[in-house]
């Protein structure tokens, strides 16, 4: 028999309204959709949550390679200290709405909207997670329609290097 759970939830103002359906008696795929949930309604509301001990030792995050951030990262403390700042540079999450997460088994999948900084901008996020041993293993993150993001990128990169050639320009004068 296929476990499987689903929870539809809106997040906003840090309270969330969900809905139900399926094999609620499979406590793995209950336990490890709650830890997404978790995470993503702390998120929501702290936007520094740091989950660090929630991930497995050998813990990988993949992204896309046109990322900044993008490709697979390796161990907690470089997610933590890389990944996390570059995402929070860009990602407005103040404005993060959850419109699923479904588990079955050791998996979870969460499909999500968050905001772009200084754009009214969303970026829809799809994120499948591992989960064992009562730890995060492995987030594999997608993008859906990503362009407002990497003009976001784009422009957060421009002033530094407007900043630099100009600093260049004023020391050859002096």
């Amino acid at each position: 028999m296929q476990s499987w759970i689903t929870v539809s939830a809106k997040y906003g103002g840090g309270q969330m309204t969900p809905t139900v359906c399926g094999n609620t008696h499979l406590s793995n795929a209950v336990r490890n959709k709650m830890v997404a949930r978790g995470i993503y309604d702390r998120l929501s509301r702290e936007y520094s949550y740091d989950y660090r001990d929630l991930l497995h030792r050998d813990f990988l995050y993949t992204s896309p390679n046109y990322l900044p951030w993008g490709g697979v990262t390796t161990a907690a403390d470089h997610y933590f200290d890389t990944v996390v700042p570059a995402l929070t540079n860009v990602l407005d999450l103040g404005r993060f709405s959850c419109s699923s997460i479904t588990s079955e088994d050791s998996c979870v999948v969460a499909l999500f909207s968050v905001g772009i900084v200084e754009s009214t901008s969303t970026v829809t996020i799809c994120e499948l997670w591992f989960l064992g041993d009562g730890t995060i293993r492995s987030i594999w993150s997608s993008l859906f329609e990503p362009l407002p993001l990497l003009v976001a990128i784009e422009q957060i990169k421009r002033p530094i290097q407007l900043q630099t050639s100009t600093s260049s320009v004023l020391q050859r004068r002096g």
